[in-house]
């Protein structure tokens, strides 16, 4: 059975934009090669990040909705822990 997920991903701000939209793809890529759907893709754009991740002040944000089977998601956890491009995930179920 799909549930309902919610993703924010925080991309490094000093890729260009060419990259940063392979990135992009490369996170729905494993969702949708997970058996999964997305629902809706917003890009928040840059924003100052609220403690300092590394060499970086700020960073893309990027908001996905997508549904999932509840056993995908360490899968995709762990695939997105493998992009050095992204710098913090966070997917919560959407109740």
């Amino acid at each position: 059975m799909l549930k309902d997920y919610e993703g924010m991903f925080i991309v490094k701000p000093d890729l260009s934009q060419t990259e940063s939209q392979d990135v992009i793809k490369g996170i729905e890529e494993v969702i949708t090669s997970n058996k999964g759907v997305i629902k809706d893709n917003l890009a928040w754009g840059k924003r100052q990040l609220t403690y300092k991740m590394g060499k970086y002040k700020e960073g893309l944000y990027q908001l996905i909705h997508f549904q999932t089977d509840s056993s995908s998601i360490m899968t995709l956890k762990r695939a997105y822990g493998l992009n050095e491009n992204i710098l913090r995930i966070l997917i919560t179920d959407m109740l």
